[in-house]
């Protein structure tokens, strides 16, 4: 809404000026008066006492009482009023209300002379009265412009935002709910969904939602996706609903819980050219208003930008889920070379996400410990073969081609796209706590968390395993947990010791399979 404020609008300068001007030429007394009948300006001592009338009487056209009475008076009226002066007999009083764009902002008041020619003084103060109003006018249009481009730059930063901060994301799960978050803040809802159909199937399902159960997402993803859904996704064009008639079954719609999207609601497309991926819908606008055509805009500008990410985090979680085959390829090749590793790097895999679990590790970081456990050894196919068929144990000599692993595998893998935070612990995993490990000779908390990990699952199965060296070697869990407690501080990581302790005793690490030679009895 406009500023009524004409001091704050105009300017007490540009008012002044104007007044002084009119009260020069005409010798006019002329008094401004704000939305509450208070003096804001006058160009003249004289005006004050004519403003200072009595009340009404009977078939007279005095003025109002007071100065709020004037502005009383003249609200909703365009045209002028005129009335005796009652401090000056024969004055009159000439009062038009300031209604820029008609917004009520004041009123003007002029006392004439009865022994002056009035007629051209009357002209001059209506030119006065549409001057300032004019001037309000051009500062509500500097307002106006002046909140839109506030208003676009507020968009464009949003979006920008948005657009920063779904390049880090890399699971489309995590990306939805990014995106309709920003979206219920900005646009004031309390409700949404994101829904997205599958690669070659139209039907849409809940990815993401906010102040609704998955189930009530899904149930009105059912009832609107032959109508609503389709419509928007073949258009492209966002819908805003004020009706619950706009919807299918609008009287079982009706009926439902409150934690149902329900009208008014907007939807728009999640759309890259001709490819549409889903939908995203805000409904229940806070604190009981209405949505708006620029929310409409403004959600279908959230909608282009975050469709955008979304197909890139699609595609590239179909390039990582191409990469977790080939990585499940190359470890059963590792472990195929060596009998006694078979699902070695599956077993390292599933205890070290374990371990990362009971730590509190975000899933991203869980996902990154995942690839860089399954190819914590693919340096070891660099190797030769007659190292993993040797019966006895190695010499000096091939226990440096071995150390070497670490730095080939990790520079095997750290120029492929979205692996950089996986190669250091492929890297470091040989670290030891007390800085006396390989290949950099790190120490404590210097070795990434996730190499400290691996380091402890892996040593958990390579004791709980058969080798050629070790043949009928029995370990009870609780013998391979105090046996890393007792290393902890030295070789490993006693936080990592004691959260491996932690899941195992709460059955996180029960599926892991461990070597066959481990027995779950203490």
């Amino acid at each position: 809404m406009p500023s009524t404020n004409l001091l704050e609008s105009v300017g007490a300068d540009q008012l002044r000026r104007v007044l002084e001007e009119a009260s020069w030429r005409a010798n006019l007394s002329l008094i401004l008066l704000d939305t509450r009948g208070q003096v804001v300006m006058q160009s003249h001592p004289m005006i004050g006492a004519c403003a200072k009338v009595g009340p009404r009487q009977s078939g007279q056209r005095e003025c109002p009482v007071g100065h709020a009475g004037v502005i009383q008076d003249l609200a909703g009226k365009q045209g002028p009023r005129s009335f005796p002066c009652p401090a000056h007999t024969g004055y009159s009083v000439l009062a038009k209300v300031i209604a820029p764009r008609s917004f009520l902002s004041g009123a003007m008041l002029a006392c004439l002379s009865p022994r002056e020619d009035s007629s051209w003084r009357e002209e001059l103060f209506f030119f006065t009265v549409a001057r300032i109003q004019e001037l309000a006018e051009i500062a509500q249009d500097i307002e106006s412009l002046a909140q839109e481009v506030a208003h676009t730059y507020e968009e464009l930063s949003l979006l920008y935002d948005i657009s920063a901060e779904l390049t880090a994301v890399i699971d489309v799960p995590t990306a939805c709910q990014h995106v309709l978050e920003k979206a219920a803040v900005v646009i004031q809802a309390k409700r949404g969904a994101v829904f997205l159909t599958a690669e070659g199937d139209t039907a849409l399902e809940p990815v993401a939602v906010k102040g609704l159960a998955v189930e009530a997402a899904a149930a009105f993803a059912a009832r609107s996706g032959d109508g609503l859904f389709s419509r928007v996704m073949a258009t492209g064009e966002g819908e805003l609903l004020e009706d619950v008639a706009a919807l299918p079954d609008e009287e079982r719609l009706e009926r439902q819980a409150p934690s149902l999207l329900a009208p008014p609601l907007i939807v728009c497309s999640l759309r890259v050219r001709e490819r549409v991926l889903g939908a995203i819908v805000i409904a229940d606008k806070a604190y009981g208003k209405h949505f708006t055509s620029g929310d409409l805009k403004l959600l279908s500008a959230i909608a282009s930008q975050a469709a955008v990410a979304l197909l890139n985090t699609r595609v590239y979680e179909e390039s990582r889920n191409t990469l977790l085959s080939t990585i499940k390829s190359l470890v059963a090749t590792i472990d195929a070379r060596d009998p006694h590793t078979i699902g070695h790097s599956e077993r390292v895999t599933r205890l070290a996400v374990a371990i990362g679990r009971e730590l509190g590790l975000p899933s991203e970081e869980l996902k990154d410990l995942m690839f860089a456990a399954e190819l914590h050894d693919i340096g070891k196919l660099t190797l030769p073969d007659s190292i993993f068929a040797k019966r006895d144990r190695l010499t000096s000599a091939e226990w440096e081609m071995v150390m070497q692993h670490p730095e080939r595998g990790a520079e095997m893998i750290r120029h492929i796209r979205h692996m950089e935070r996986v190669f250091p612990g492929i890297l470091h995993h040989h670290e030891r706590y007390d800085g006396k490990g390989y290949p950099h000779g790190l120490s404590g908390t210097d070795i990434p968390m996730n190499a400290r990990i691996i380091a402890v699952a892996d040593s958990f199965d390579a004791i709980t395993s058969s080798r050629p060296y070790r043949q009928g070697a029995t370990w009870t869990a609780q013998q391979v947990l105090e046996e890393l407690e007792a290393l902890a501080g030295a070789q490993y990581d006693p936080a990592i010791c004691r959260a491996l302790g932690r899941a195992w005793r709460q059955g996180w690490v029960e599926e892991a399979a461990m070597g066959l030679l481990l027995r779950r009895d203490s």
